[in-house]
């Protein structure tokens, strides 16, 4: 689907998670099967720490780090 679509696709959303890890390991797989970016906004916005969270999935995203890599990431901004 990814390498026919004329434009980068945008993973939207997603099912509710039961863990930061299980949104992160999503996330990673998106980018991993050809995705350019995720928007996502329940998982943001009931976590405890959005800022966190944001910080986490950008790093997935952008810098490629793997999801458990990206939980190791330090809570202090």
């Amino acid at each position: 689907m990814v390498e026919s679509c004329p434009i980068p696709l945008v993973i939207a959303g997603g099912p509710q998670v039961e863990s930061e890890q299980d949104l992160l390991r999503m996330v990673e797989g998106a980018i991993g099967a050809g995705a350019r970016d995720v928007a996502i906004g329940r998982n943001v916005f009931q976590h405890e720490s959005p800022a966190l969270i944001v910080r986490r999935i950008c790093a997935v995203v952008h810098q490629d780090l793997s999801a458990k890599e990206a939980m190791e990431m330090a809570s202090a901004k």
